[in-house]
């Protein structure tokens, strides 16, 4: 009986608090609520306004910001790559804007990319591992350039890309051939085979992974390769395999990628030690106009561009002339 009481008793108190809630709400606290909800909204109003306004400000000083330097670089790039034929080879999830501006900027230079090689995400795909480690080892004895028989597939695809879009012979256009082959096809290419380069320039996603670390590298030699460990090696090496190629070129080249994900293009690079110049901030005003600055005296350089913290020097050394 007790019980039950204090249950009527506690049930009684909660409708009269909820009662004596409506009488105040719609009497005398009625009007300093709303006063102070509304005012609460204005401020919101207010305040969202003026976020509003400095972002388009923010947006407006950077669009500012690039032209200025996509200008200034067009003055400063004026002929320094005069006559120079760039190979531009891409990764799944380059920008066709990245694409443009790059193209726009060697133009100016006096340059031009007079080849595209689309790498497909077989081209690093753990699942084709064993397909790469087979074609390597088609691939191995038609390279101009011999590796040893330890160079693991990641080199001999690299350097078989490099050689068929530098070399004018019949084995650089049986080498672009079976890279293109019809079971598995590893590069796209938009130009004849008899078309011949004198400058990499390579494009990687912005900010993306194009893969996850890696252990060990396979070799050719490996037929089985079927742990995890063997193909992430494959990964890794699929990609410092091109770029240790780029010196194959006669002018040598660049590789533009993201440099502050672990995983990214040019990060992966700078760790594993690849002696090419790396650019980062892919997909910027800035990272475009660096990777092009480089690219006039790319030769013999292992330079580290850009704003990620594995690099050197935030710009490459202007140079007005070409070499």
């Amino acid at each position: 009986m007790v019980d039950f009481r204090y249950h009527l008793v506690s049930l009684i108190s909660v409708f009269i608090a909820l009662a004596l809630g409506v009488v105040l709400g719609a009497g005398p606290l009625q009007e300093p609520i709303a006063n102070g909800l509304t005012g609460q909204v204005e401020a919101l109003k207010e305040n969202q306004a003026q976020n509003i306004l400095e972002i388009e400000k923010a947006h407006s000083d950077i669009a500012q910001r690039n032209e200025w330097i996509f200008d200034t670089a067009r003055a400063t790039l004026a002929g320094s790559l005069k006559d120079r034929k760039v190979a531009l080879v891409t990764f799944p999830g380059a920008r066709q804007t990245d694409i443009d501006d790059l193209r726009s900027l060697i133009e100016t230079a006096g340059g031009a990319i007079n080849q595209r090689a689309t790498l497909t995400a077989d081209w690093a795909n753990k699942k084709q591992t064993e397909y790469r480690i087979e074609l390597a080892n088609t691939l191995a004895p038609e390279l101009t350039n011999k590796l040893a028989d330890t160079a693991n597939s990641g080199d001999v695809l690299g350097h078989a890309l490099v050689e068929s879009l530098t070399l004018d012979t019949p084995e650089a256009v049986a080498l672009r051939e079976k890279l293109a082959g019809a079971e598995t096809t590893l590069v796209e290419f938009d130009q004849a085979s008899n078309v011949t380069s004198d400058t990499i320039l390579v494009l990687g996603a912005p900010a993306e992974a194009v893969v996850k670390p890696a252990e060990n590298a396979v070799t050719p030699q490996d037929k089985k390769a079927k742990t995890n460990a063997s193909a992430k090696g494959a990964d890794i090496a699929a990609l410092t395999g091109l770029a240790n190629a780029v010196v194959l070129a006669p002018n040598w080249g660049v590789v533009l990628g993201d440099g502050e994900s672990e995983k990214g293009l040019v990060a992966v690079l700078r760790n594993a030690s690849v002696k090419v110049t790396t650019v980062d901030s892919a997909g910027t005003t800035m990272g475009n106009t660096s990777a092009i600055l480089a690219l006039v005296n790319a030769k013999d350089k292992n330079l580290k561009i850009g704003f990620a913290p594995s690099a050197q020097q935030v710009i490459p050394e202007l140079h007005t002339q070409a070499k």
